[in-house]
């Protein structure tokens, strides 16, 4: 006899939070590319009742069976009990944005589906882990197994994101990818590394799998830093060098207080992801009688950004390109592919539907940026 079951890429609850303003009982994301769906009266409850289920097709009545059929196209509903997306219990939203939850949500779904290895980081899960007062962010950052960073850019093509032109995207010198959406109104930015990490690429994203933990999100499992973890992770990104700007001396002490919260595991983290050289000072306020400083220098993708000049920080950065790259890097520093020039000019406000003017325009700002 075949039963069905609930299935969902995230699920709340409204029924009974303050905020709700829709008037919907639940807010569900299909396992299909679709736009958050409301359900409220008959419809959400035997929903509800298929997330207690499996629910047997002789306990539903004609009208119900057709319903949950209707479900099953949508992809609300399964007759797979091992369905990946399967919904066991739905609870109300924890961020104040449920629109954001469920992009954490999705692409922790899509990510799953696809077998992509990806720890969420900063934003609501720094608020939720007592790290900082702010809980809502207007983006959503996954840091990523180098491999398949590409391929969670393509699995999430069908639900509306694309990535933001960057002169940096395919270079070495690059960290993360943008990654905007067409409605969800959230950016996504995907790590495959963190600067002021020494250890490459693929080792220091297996330490942050390793010190990871759940966090659930819109009724979706998900993994995060543990606390300790992500307080270094949280210092590296608060203090990260910003070319031509003076360091900003509130945020490194800011920065110092919250390595403290992480204590002794949070300082052996810093030691195992190579990030001890970029935190230096940070740590012997932190760990005064622990840490004695570090034996090396802050990787390349740290001191390139201490720059006072443009033109200096992209020479020293392209010395991690490899040799036979080079040229071809520096070219397209110089003179951008298409997109990436009307991207850089519409950051600006500049307006020209001419290829040739926006080049021009985007390197006379660079000389006036170097002067």
């Amino acid at each position: 006899m075949t039963g069905w079951v609930a299935v969902a890429y995230g699920a709340l609850d409204l029924r009974d939070w303050p905020e709700n303003r829709s008037g919907a009982d639940l807010m569900l994301l299909a396992t299909e590319p679709a736009d958050p769906i409301g359900l409220v009266g008959s419809p959400a409850a035997l929903w509800l009742r298929l997330v207690n289920g499996p629910v047997l097709e002789t306990e539903l009545t004609p009208d119900e069976l057709s319903m949950v059929r209707e479900f099953e196209e949508f992809g609300i509903a399964s007759n797979d009990q091992s369905h990946s997306a399967r919904i066991k219990t739905v609870r109300p939203p924890r961020l104040s944005s449920p629109l954001h939850e469920l992009v954490y949500a999705m692409v922790g779904s899509v990510a799953r589906d696809g077998g992509i290895p990806l720890v969420f980081i900063k934003g609501p899960i720094l608020h939720a882990q007592g790290l900082r007062e702010r809980e809502h962010s207007g983006d959503v950052d996954v840091w990523i197994d180098p491999e398949r960073a590409e391929d969670l850019s393509c699995s999430l093509e069908p639900w509306g994101w694309s990535p933001v032109p960057d002169v940096w995207n395919g270079v070495p010198i690059d960290h993360s990818v943008t990654l905007q959406p067409e409605s969800w109104g959230c950016e996504l930015d995907v790590h495959h590394h963190f600067p002021g990490v020494s250890l490459s690429e693929e080792d220091a994203f297996a330490e942050v799998r390793n010190h990871s933990t759940h966090m659930e999100f819109a009724s979706v499992d998900v993994m995060v830093p543990t606390v300790p973890a992500h307080t270094v992770i949280e210092a590296l990104n608060l203090t990260r060098p910003e070319i031509g700007v003076p360091p900003n001396q509130e945020r490194r002490e800011h920065a110092a207080k919250i390595l403290g919260i992480g204590g002794h595991e949070g300082l052996s983290f810093a030691l195992r992801l190579k990030a001890d050289a970029s935190l230096e000072g940070l740590l012997r306020s932190a760990f005064p009688d622990d840490f004695h400083g570090s034996d090396g220098k802050p990787p390349l993708n740290w001191r390139w950004r201490e720059e006072k000049n443009r033109a200096r920080a992209y020479l020293l950065a392209l010395r991690s390109v490899p040799r036979r790259s080079k040229a071809k890097v520096l070219f397209r520093l110089i003179w951008p592919k298409s997109d990436v020039a009307f991207a850089s000019n519409s950051r600006v406000g500049a307006q020209t539907n001419k290829l040739l003017t926006a080049r021009l325009q985007r390197l006379t700002r660079a000389f006036k940026s170097n002067r």
